[in-house]
């Protein structure tokens, strides 16, 4: 050792070998570079043996959905898969910086074009899913249902709500273009009770048990039979106020010109097959075209 770094790593002494300073940091490093040869050997091992997909994704039940109907469908392969939730800000950020190898978008229509924008400066790609106008979901006997043909505002008002925090912040009136919902068709000063929750589990425990309501998109695909939550769509009478403000798109987004793993180019099939523009899911909601014919006017007008 000496020979070759110039150091001494061990003295002996009557007490026994002991390193010397020079010596310890020798062992320090060394020990170091025997963790990183571990975690290298383990995270490419991890790479050849498993399907790996790592999705980014805005609070919406849409690529929740084909994200769960992929991982059923491949029970025997080994895989690692995270997904995670949050808003289009992190979403985008996550595409951008390589920590998500897809992300789902859902934004306001108004929005699109800064949208857009800010897609082309990040370098990445958007595929346009579908389009949905704002509804109500709530559980499947609840009374509110009896009136869904007549629904009024001053009916709606009648309930409380549940929210998600970004959500929350939006019926604070704060607007901007990463926001996922526009909740100001609302006047929340005349809602008695608002919760605001954190996670899916919680937001559907609450639906179910209580008349609460809860503001979405287009319900997901068997959604009634497998959560026994309904949606039911906002009339004209509410929203015609907003001027399209209340229209919102659903997209994936991936950098641009890069060749994506296996793994999310099956995950975008599913999106594609159960929400995209061409499914049979879409073409037979009549909301899905209904929204989009009045974003397509909104644009024509801009």
């Amino acid at each position: 050792m000496k020979s070759e770094y110039g150091i001494t790593v061990f003295t002996r002494e009557k007490t026994g070998i002991t390193p010397t300073d020079s010596g310890r940091l020798f062992l320090d490093m060394a020990r170091d570079l025997l963790d990183d040869a571990g975690n290298f050997q383990r995270i490419f091992r991890e790479r050849a043996d498993h399907y790996r997909l790592r999705v980014s994704a805005c609070t919406c039940s849409h690529p929740n959905d084909a994200f769960i109907r992929m991982v059923k469908s491949i029970p025997d392969i080994p895989l690692r898969f995270s997904y995670r939730e949050s808003s289009p800000r992190i979403v985008i950020g996550d595409v951008y910086s390589n920590r998500a190898d897809v992300g789902v978008l859902m934004y306001l229509a108004h929005t699109r074009s800064q949208i857009e924008e800010l897609l082309s400066f990040r370098h990445l790609e958007e595929h346009f899913l579908f389009s949905s106008r704002a509804q109500l979901f709530c559980r499947e006997d609840h009374p509110i249902l009896k009136e869904k043909d007549s629904l009024t505002m001053e009916k709606i008002c009648q309930y409380n709500f549940a929210l998600y925090p970004v959500e929350a912040g939006n019926a604070r009136a704060l607007e901007s273009v990463y926001n996922n919902m526009d909740l100001n068709f609302i006047n929340w000063n005349q809602i008695r009770q608002i919760v605001y929750v954190e996670s899916r589990s919680a937001l559907h425990t609450l639906l179910l048990r209580t008349d609460y309501l809860g503001v979405g998109i287009l319900p997901i695909l068997d959604q009634e039979k497998n959560y026994h939550i309904v949606s039911i769509p906002l009339p004209d009478s509410i929203l015609s106020a907003e001027k399209g403000r209340s229209n919102y798109i659903c997209s994936y987004i991936f950098p641009k010109g890069k060749e994506l793993p296996k793994a999310a180019r099956a995950y975008i099939t599913f999106l594609e097959q159960c929400y995209g523009q061409n499914s049979d899911y879409i073409r037979q909601m009549p909301e899905a075209q209904k929204s989009m014919e009045e974003i397509r006017r909104l644009e024509e007008e801009d």
